[in-house]
């Protein structure tokens, strides 16, 4: 076989192997879309007094956070974010959704709703959160770090201010085990925000 030969043959070896490279890489893998979601909660008779009406938001995530690409944190705090497992829509209105979906059902309640532009019904207070963490890694827990108050809509003091620190452990080292775990971090926030509104309420039933 001449020099001239084996120069062609190897010209069309690469050749090849540059196309089947190339077919590969456009086999990516498909995007999976998530949304957080409410726990189911057991249905209550209405403890929301018939004088109150709670919306929830805004919810506010740090921009390193809020993004439509999912984030987790390794253990050396350093932030991934991962081309495809992404979030469906906004991150800060799906988590106001949430929250205020299982307060509703926590309260036993219609009277409670999340934040938007125009009111569903005359809200006579308002829950806003400040998201200080909002991250975890698969191998480990997700962490929800969050400052909220509650306040009397028209007062310009908040009634209660609180931070709120949960550390949910992964029921499966994937994105299915971090989202899940980011929904029930989420149902507990909302356990904390529906005490503060109870315990209100029973301080404004004795005065």
């Amino acid at each position: 076989m001449t020099s001239r030969s084996l120069t062609l043959r190897a010209a069309c070896l690469l050749s090849m192997m540059g196309l089947m490279l190339l077919t590969a890489c456009s086999r990516s893998l498909p995007v999976k879309y998530y949304t957080l979601h409410p726990a189911p909660a057991a249905s209550m008779v209405d403890t929301l007094p018939p004088d109150m009406a709670i919306v929830v938001g805004p919810v506010i995530i740090p921009s390193a956070l809020d993004r439509q690409l999912i984030v987790t944190r390794d253990a050396h705090d350093n932030l991934r974010l991962s081309e495809y497992h992404r979030w469906a829509g906004p991150l800060q209105k799906n988590s106001a959704a949430v929250l205020a979906q299982h307060l509703a059902s926590r309260l036993g309640s219609q009277r409670v709703t999340a934040y938007t532009v125009e009111d569903i019904f005359p809200p006579t207070h308002r829950i806003v959160v400040s998201i200080n963490r909002f991250d975890g890694g698969l191998e480990g827990n997700f962490v929800l770090d969050a400052t909220w108050s509650l306040k009397k809509i028209g007062s310009k003091p908040s009634l209660q201010i609180r931070r709120t620190t949960i550390d949910q452990p992964l029921s499966s080292p994937d994105y299915d085990g971090l989202v899940a775990a980011q929904s029930k971090a989420l149902a507990s926030l909302s356990e904390k925000m529906a005490a503060a509104i109870l315990e209100l309420a029973g301080k404004s039933a004795g005065n």
